[in-house]
């Protein structure tokens, strides 16, 4: 029952999104008062009433367009939204890009930085340090445990490094970056995978592997979007981390210190590893088969 709720309540958002907020949206007139550039953020890239407020009006002081940021209530809904012409550019998780990019041709425009302006992070393999495992190949048949299904750096990029090292492990999955750590820590499993974090204090373990470079997700815009528009809010949202405030606001949302151009061929290692754990990006993300499938309906497959 509650898992029908979740859907009700997605699709009325959907239907008041549309009605509500793009009423006869012409493509030719965005970014004027009556028709503002839609700017799309998933739950997780939230940030204050206040904080949004600010961003959208340093965005129109420097675009000159009328712009709306609006946050969806949960990611299958951002991922439907991101694939219509009611929303311009969206910032997703990465799964949620390459399911757009995939379903609905959405372009990567500008990928989020982090820490120090970093555009990637790794995965890590952890094992408690006086373990005697020291290699992946030691981990053939011990129970490692991974964050969920749809995390990259706490399954997928360590899923597919066991696998080239020809390793078949037990998988645990925790539900948390903190659970698999605190499953090893309690010796529930041998190992763990999760995000390396030079800064974080794992004193009492070591890391037995890391992942290759994991790119930062990206800003990405609507397949047809003008590339007038597409870089007029590119430079703007690039210029906002420079402001006073901008850092503060940008660090609120998943943690985000700036942004630099990039293209979806940035992208292109990151589906070669989901092909290498033998998934497909429907898998990675919420209600992606479902979401897929309704995309290929046509108007006869519902007739009596």
């Amino acid at each position: 029952m509650s898992s029908f709720r979740s859907i009700r309540w997605c699709l009325v958002f959907l239907a008041l999104f549309l009605v509500a907020g793009c009423r006869g949206r012409s493509l030719d007139t965005i970014g004027q008062s009556e028709n503002p550039l839609v700017i799309l953020l998933a739950p997780a890239y939230a940030a204050s009433a206040d904080d949004l407020a600010n961003l959208t009006a340093y965005l129109h002081e420097q675009t000159g367009l009328a712009v709306e940021i609006r946050i969806a209530p949960d990611e299958t809904t951002a991922m439907n939204l991101a694939g219509t012409h009611h929303v311009d550019v969206a910032i997703l998780p990465l799964f949620d890009y390459l399911f757009c990019h995939q379903e609905y041709g959405v372009q990567a425009g500008l990928q989020l930085l982090r820490h120090q302006g970093a555009c990637t992070y790794t995965g890590a393999i952890f094992v408690k340090a006086d373990s005697d495992l020291h290699r992946p190949q030691d981990l053939e048949g011990k129970r490692v445990a991974f964050v969920s299904g749809y995390s990259t750096s706490g399954f997928l990029y360590p899923a597919a490094l066991l696998r080239d090292a020809g390793v078949s492990p037990v998988v645990v999955f925790t539900g948390s970056h903190e659970a698999s750590l605190a499953q090893l820590r309690a010796g529930e499993v041998d190992a763990a995978a999760t995000y390396w974090d030079e800064n974080q204090e794992h004193s009492d373990l070591r890391s037995v592997a890391t992942t290759s470079a994991i790119p930062n997700e990206p800003v990405f815009f609507r397949a047809g979007l003008s590339p007038m528009l597409r870089q007029a809010a590119s430079q703007a949202l690039i210029g906002f981390a420079a402001t006073e405030q901008g850092p503060r606001i940008l660090l609120e949302m998943a943690g985000i210190t700036g942004f630099c151009p990039i293209g979806d061929d940035a992208y292109q290692e990151v589906n070669t590893r989901i092909q290498t754990v033998g998934v497909q990006v429907e898998d990675l993300v919420p209600n992606g088969w479902r979401i897929r499938n309704q995309n290929r309906l046509r108007p006869g497959d519902l007739a009596p």
